[in-house]
């Protein structure tokens, strides 16, 4: 059995050495290739005011995360659902820069390179491409590229990550024919 943990997040702004924090997160699991239907998925209390262009992207609010749980206490349950398997994101620098200031912040000594392989299919994707792809390798890029029909309005933890997965079965196909 082969399983991979597609991974996601979104944020209060871009930079976490001005504070920035995580506010949604998601992880869609693939067995053998296959999506299986189980994720995780949470919005989280970030303790840190979203920037008003942040809020432009992903559509959240400041006040839709009042009462939702710490960053903190979801991270002994993130650790259960990744284990020790492959973990991919589009833009690996970011989310694991993310993932990482939530670890330290949370006074938790673990980091998920530690216990898996990270993989980034933002690089993955420009490496394959001999000349650059003129529309550029955003998810919604590669989205259009690979003709995932998932539309969206707005980005999410949850939707990007069921993107992400979907196309990263596409873009990996031809390695497993």
């Amino acid at each position: 059995m082969t399983r991979i943990v597609i991974g996601d997040t979104e944020t209060t702004g871009l930079r976490t050495d001005r504070g920035h924090r995580i506010i949604d997160f998601a992880f869609v699991e693939i067995i053998n290739r296959r999506i299986t239907g189980r994720v995780m998925h949470h919005f989280v209390d970030p303790q840190f005011p979203i920037d008003p262009g942040a809020s432009a992207v992903h559509g959240v609010t400041n006040d839709m995360l009042v009462g939702k749980p710490s960053f903190a206490s979801l991270i002994p349950d993130i650790r259960e659902f990744i284990g020790t398997d492959e973990v991919i994101f589009h833009n690996a620098k970011f989310d694991m820069e993310h993932l990482d200031n939530e670890c330290k912040i949370a006074g938790i000594d673990w980091r998920i390179r530690q216990t898996s392989t990270v993989q980034c299919t933002l690089k993955a994707a420009w490496a394959m491409d001999k000349v650059e792809y003129v529309k550029g390798y955003t998810l919604d890029a590669m989205r259009e590229k690979y003709h995932i029909d998932m539309a969206r309005d707005l980005h999410g933890a949850l939707v990007d990550a069921t993107i992400l997965a979907e196309f990263y079965l596409r873009f990996t196909r031809q390695w497993y024919i």
